[in-house]
């Protein structure tokens, strides 16, 4: 998660899932081209039925996966209008969401799985909670727990709200 604008009266995050981009344009493009090159070095390979199905469906599944978990999701935080929104936009629709920042009830990190390997990995979440509303996950890059906790600690900051010093919050 980057940090867009950050003022006194806004603050913008913004996460883009650049490995889900990597790995479907591998998928949808480089499969394919390298079926193709092979296909002009051994002309032989080119007689096997399932080649075209294989192709269609490399780019099939790239561009599903592109679609589906390719979506860029992106937080306001907004003093002067009393908003927050996240807006996820993918491909071919945009949610937004929005709520007022003096429904925030708190900011924290959570790590959604108890499990001990996970810990070290960094499989951390920050939450949003609202006091009337469902609490909203921040979606963001696999940091560890401090890199979360700073982000969060730095959200609470910007709403007025005490810093974050005991480690992780249990759901």
């Amino acid at each position: 998660m980057v940090i867009l604008e950050k003022s006194p009266t806004q603050l913008t995050l913004q996460h883009r899932p650049y490995s889900v981009w990597i790995i479907t344009s591998c998928l949808a493009i480089g499969v394919p081209f390298s079926v193709i090159m092979l296909g002009l070095a051994l002309t032989w390979i080119l007689y096997f039925w399932w080649l075209p199905l294989f192709l269609f469906v490399a780019i099939l599944l790239g561009s599903g996966s592109l679609i589906v978990f390719g979506r860029t999701a992106t937080y306001f935080f907004d003093k002067s209008l009393n908003k927050f929104t996240v807006k996820r936009r993918g491909l071919f629709h945009t949610d937004v969401s929005e709520y007022r920042l003096t429904d925030i009830e708190d900011v924290y990190v959570v790590q959604p799985n108890w499990n001990v390997r996970k810990t070290q990995t960094g499989d951390f979440q920050i939450i949003i909670a609202f006091r009337y509303e469902k609490p909203v996950p921040l979606k963001g890059t696999n940091s560890n727990g401090e890199e979360k906790m700073e982000m969060a600690n730095m959200i609470r900051a910007f709403l007025g709200m005490r810093r974050q010093t005991v480690g992780c919050v249990p759901r």
